[in-house]
């Protein structure tokens, strides 16, 4: 209902498991999984066709008409997993190392991270999970969203092309920013060493200046590590920063 509820409420139907639905003088659109593997011991993207629908839906219900300004409000984001879930939980030193850089780049950037920067985990400050209102209203109006793979970087569905933050290495390129930290073959107990990432999940992600980083060989999936003067050149680079 968060995206549109008189929608939801009217005209979606939902179908049990098992159950059979006859579509009689109406369109039926059923998403088919590609055949090919995005990488090798990886799954078939499914969520092409459907990001697509949504994005449109997004674009129909929220944006279209919008006053732009209104939904800028260049929030930057860093997910955090630790506290939610014990696995893939970037190692806490390391953690504050890295936020302690984005501090640094957001000033640079024109931005108080006192006000910009908002920790996000999925939970309030009583360890419930946070409304669907809440995580929609935080990512729709964020620019930039940096993080482990994980359940709450999936937000970065909502992330409106408006929020532009400008930098990147494209002058022309004022998408709203993600830099996820990833899996790869150097990293083999974390998610059998696929390279996982939205880019995949969502079928790729047009609406999003989207980067990855590579945890470091020593990463475990209870303990992550990124090298910090790569994630430095990365936000820079995503960020337009000399």
């Amino acid at each position: 209902t968060v995206v549109d509820e008189g929608f939801v409420r009217n005209r979606v139907i939902w179908i049990k498991y098992g159950e059979t639905v006859s579509a009689n003088s109406a369109s039926l659109t059923v998403m088919i999984p590609k055949s090919n593997m995005p990488f090798p011991g990886g799954y078939p993207q499914t969520a092409t066709v459907y990001t697509e629908y949504l994005r449109l839906w997004l674009e129909e219900s929220h944006w279209r008409g919008e006053d732009a300004s209104s939904r800028n409000k260049r929030k930057v984001i860093y997910y955090m997993r630790r506290g939610s879930t014990p696995r893939r939980n970037v190692d806490q030193e390391l953690e504050s190392v890295i936020l302690s850089k984005i501090r640094e780049a957001m000033v640079k950037r024109g931005q108080n991270p006192e006000e910009d920067l908002i920790i996000f985990n999925g939970l309030d400050e009583n360890g419930e999970t946070l409304s669907m209102q809440t995580q929609f209203d935080l990512f729709s109006s964020a620019d930039t969203a940096i993080g482990p793979h994980g359940s709450g970087l999936t937000n970065i569905i909502w992330m409106d092309p408006r929020c532009s933050s400008g930098g990147s290495n494209s002058k022309e390129d004022r998408r709203p920013k993600v830099l996820e930290f990833v899996s790869s073959k150097q990293t083999p107990s974390i998610q059998t060493g696929s390279f996982w990432g939205y880019w995949f999940l969502y079928g790729s992600l047009p609406w999003i200046d989207y980067h990855q980083m590579y945890y470091t060989a020593d990463s475990t999936d209870p303990q992550t590590f990124i090298d910090p003067e790569i994630f430095q050149s990365a936000l820079n680079l995503m960020w337009g920063i000399k």
